[in-house]
């Protein structure tokens, strides 16, 4: 249990130690490289929400979603969601290049391309994973369940300031999408220890 608490600890300093690089990295953009990745991020945080509501709005989209989501070993939800964070991270990588080439960051090719099916599945688990309250009453047994759950996630994200765009919807996509890449490591230390590597 105290091997539990320390890694616990250990991966939310992880979290934020990446956090504060990534806003680091940030800060050294030009305006109008700022610009353009938000403007990116913005263009696949619309899209994320557009593919979630479509779930969300019919009820027989979401089960076929879950379904295939349930069909998915560890491993593949696993290469699902680092997909899913490499696209974020490949437009911040690209931002932070060296426009001379000079950058490690500039050698960072596109992301991988995600087909609707695996697109929606992995907006699912990541909204999923984010609606989940351990705490909760909720059996979280049914498929009902958990696209209730989803949906008040959605809600609650979409009628924030950020998400009505009162702190400018561009800056705020940036926001969400650098939460997202600052998951990675998270993810890619979490994996190994359940596949027992």
């Amino acid at each position: 249990e105290r091997e539990k608490r320390r890694k616990g600890r250990s991966r939310i300093s992880m979290m934020e130690d990446d956090g504060e690089a990534i806003m680091a990295a940030l800060a050294t953009l030009s305006p109008r490289r700022f610009s353009h990745l938000a403007l990116t991020l913005a263009s696949d945080l619309r899209l994320y929400h557009h593919r979630l509501l479509l779930l969300l709005l019919s009820p027989p989209r979401f089960s076929h979603a879950l379904s295939h989501l349930r069909c998915l070993s560890l491993p593949e939800k696993a290469a699902l969601v680092a997909r899913l964070l490499l696209r974020p991270l490949s437009a911040l990588a690209r931002a932070c290049a060296d426009p001379r080439g000079r950058h490690p960051a500039a050698a960072a090719g596109p992301a991988p391309s995600v087909g609707l099916r695996d697109l929606d599945a992995g907006l699912l688990l990541l909204s999923m994973c984010e609606a989940y309250d351990p705490c909760s009453p909720n059996p979280w047994a049914s498929d009902d369940d958990w696209r209730a759950a989803v949906a008040a996630r959605l809600r609650d994200e979409l009628l924030s300031p950020a998400g009505l765009g009162a702190c400018g919807g561009r800056v705020a996509a940036v926001g969400r999408q650098v939460d997202l890449v600052g998951r990675c490591r998270q993810l890619m230390a979490a994996v190994p220890e359940v596949w027992g590597a």
